[in-house]
């Protein structure tokens, strides 16, 4: 008895059928379980995210404190030295556009975070506040009579600033403070995170300024 081709094809056919049908329930079962295994996984990317999300919460906290610190310490040597106790307006998590700029006064800083800050006068106030220090000086143009009188500001807010900013870090290393120009603090902007506030004093118009370094 002789069993044609035909028969092997459809017996082939019908067994790999049945195969086919008895594998594709339990394909689905592993996709399955394969799925609801990695539920509720959090993706190393995830992960990342969170971690640099909660770090730059803790930078952002550590600079508005040091901010504080920072403001108060020209407000203190204002008003000791001044006779002019300045106001603070908004603080911005941004440089102002509004923060006058024709003379700056950086500090550049080390701690658990490092940058630097900077107090900016517009020349009409640092003329007032060298004449308030300095009553014989001549004010009909600014030289560097008035630079060494706002280098000596500059030296007082220092010690002020260092003396408080000890209590926030302990590891605190402060520059001395230098003039500078505003394309300076236009070309490091990319690499801080900056914090600002215009005040409001009796001689006119101060801006305070906190940058952060990024990672």
């Amino acid at each position: 008895m002789s069993i044609s081709g035909s028969f092997f094809r459809r017996l082939i056919y019908t067994l790999f059928s049945k195969t086919c049908l008895i594998f594709q329930p339990l394909q689905l079962i592993v996709q399955i379980n394969i799925q609801f295994s990695d539920f509720g996984r959090e993706s190393p990317a995830v992960r990342r995210k969170e971690g640099n999300m909660a770090e730059t919460t803790v930078i952002h906290e550590r600079a508005i404190l040091y901010y504080q610190n920072i403001s108060e310490s020209a407000a203190f040597v204002f008003t000791s030295l001044v006779n002019s106790e300045p106001k603070q307006k908004k603080l911005f998590n941004r440089r102002l556009a509004s923060l006058p700029n024709d003379i700056i006064i950086r500090f550049d800083f080390e701690a658990d975070i490092s940058g630097y800050f900077a107090y900016f006068f517009s020349l009409k106030n640092a003329l007032s506040i060298c004449e308030r220090l300095v009553p014989s000086i001549d004010n009909s143009f600014f030289d560097s009579d008035h630079l060494d009188i706002l280098g000596e500001l500059g030296n007082m807010i220092s010690g002020n600033t260092l003396s408080k900013l000890v209590s926030v870090s302990s590891e605190i290393r402060l520059e001395p403070p230098r003039l500078t120009a505003f394309h300076e603090i236009l070309a490091d902007e990319r690499g801080h995170m900056s914090y600002s506030s215009n005040f409001d004093v009796e001689l006119g118009k101060m801006g305070v300024l906190l940058a952060i370094k990024k990672d």
